[in-house]
C-alpha cells in the first residue's frame, strides 16, 4: 500500500494529475502534518465523473473530510473517532477484493467506503486493504473507549 505521502506527492508533483485532485492536497497540506495522518481513503480518486474525497484519519481523534464540491469549493468536514456510533464491514466471501465499510456517527451522518465503485479497474490502489486497515483501526478504537469508559 502507498503510504499517504507517496500518494500526495505523486498527485503535487504530477503537472497532468487533475487540478482539483491537487487543491484538496494542498488543502489537506495546510491542515495537518504527515506525520499525523495514519490512514487514509481517497474515494473516486480515478473517477472523473464522481466528486474526489479525501478522508484521513489521524493517530488523535479526527477524521478529516476534505473534497471539491460544486466545481470549485472545497469542503473541509472535521470527524470525531469519539463519535462513532457504528462500524459495518461486508465482505464478498466469494471475491475476497470486494469490501464495503460504513460508519455511522451519532450526528447521523454517514460514510461509505466501496473497493469496487469507489475507483476504477485500472487503479493501481488496492481500496479493499486500505478498507481492512480502517475497520481495523476503528475497531481497536471503539474497544480502548470502552474500556477507558469502564465499560
Amino acid at each position: 500500500m502507498l503510504s499517504y505521502s507517496e500518494l500526495k506527492k505523486s498527485f503535487l508533483v504530477d503537472s497532468f494529475s487533475n487540478m482539483n485532485v491537487r487543491r484538496v492536497f494542498q488543502r489537506a497540506d495546510s491542515l495537518v502534518e504527515e506525520e499525523e495522518v495514519e490512514l487514509y481513503y481517497p474515494k473516486n480518486l480515478e473517477l472523473e465523473e464522481r466528486s474526489f474525497e479525501l478522508y484521513l484519519f489521524c493517530y488523535d481523534d479526527r477524521i478529516l473530510k476534505i473534497s471539491i464540491e460544486e466545481g470549485t469549493l472545497i469542503s473541509t468536514n472535521l470527524l470525531k473517532k469519539n463519535n462513532i456510533e457504528k462500524v459495518t464491514l461486508k465482505e464478498n466471501y466469494a471475491r475476497s477484493y470486494e469490501k464495503m465499510l460504513e460508519i455511522k456517527f451519532k450526528n447521523g451522518e454517514n460514510i461509505k467506503f466501496d473497493s469496487i465503485n469507489d475507483t476504477n479497474q485500472y487503479s493501481n490502489l488496492n481500496l479493499t486493504n486500505i478498507i481492512e486497515l480502517i475497520f481495523k483501526n476503528l475497531i481497536s478504537c471503539k474497544i480502548k473507549n470502552t474500556e477507558n469508559d469502564g465499560r
